[in-house]
């Protein structure tokens, strides 16, 4: 069993401030008070984790296009997350449910999901390793006055590694396997299937 209470202070970067068209010279910097309890359970090769949140923050600046203050925000809610292994398979889950919201008015936080899921499994074996993990983020909105939504997505992406030589490595991954179309932000479309190669050397 694990608990913990904090206070955070978060000024704004210079480009909030000053960015040309983006920034805004008026931000202010926030502080939050943030409280988590939760429970661990482990057995073997498996953990399970269950944490409770809640976050008070004044002055939450938005990640919007144009941040700004909000004098009272509250994020609260739960993560559930599992690790764990079965032979040579390691796989991981995480589960988040939160109420990310603006308390003066009662709308949602910009760009924040009420709900986000991942699952990941690896294996290897001898010189071989793959994975794969999928992530799923729910719907949204952009803006502070909840008037443009950003639809849920899900993505997935895989890769495979081959250990040639004793400080030589070779990885491939395929990122967006399905070609999802989504938008993290409002007109800014996010890459669709990509493959990435990487040669890498590590000297031991």
């Amino acid at each position: 069993v694990h608990a913990s209470r904090g206070t955070s202070f978060v000024a704004p970067s210079f480009n909030q401030l000053y960015f040309p068209r983006f920034g805004n010279p008026l931000l202010q910097p926030e502080e939050g008070r943030n409280t988590d309890f939760g429970v661990t359970y482990t057995r073997g090769e498996h953990e399970l984790k269950l944490v409770r949140f809640d976050n008070r923050i004044r002055g939450f600046m938005t990640n919007t296009t144009l941040p700004v203050n909000i004098p009272r925000v509250r994020i609260d809610g739960w993560t559930l997350g599992y690790e764990g292994r079965v032979d040579a398979l390691q796989l991981r889950a995480s589960l988040q449910s939160l109420d990310p919201r603006n308390e003066v008015n009662g709308n949602r936080l910009p760009r924040r999901a009420k709900q986000q899921a991942t699952l990941g499994a690896d294996w290897r074996v001898g010189a071989w390793g793959f994975g794969a993990t999928v992530l799923h983020v729910g719907s949204r909105f952009d803006d502070t006055a909840n008037t443009q939504p950003l639809a849920a997505y899900t993505t997935a992406d895989v890769h495979a590694d081959w250990q040639f030589a004793r400080d030589w490595s070779l990885q491939a991954q395929l990122t967006n396997l399905t070609d999802k179309g989504y938008e993290t932000a409002y007109g800014y479309n996010q890459p669709g299937r990509g493959l990435q190669l990487t040669l890498r050397w590590s000297p031991k």
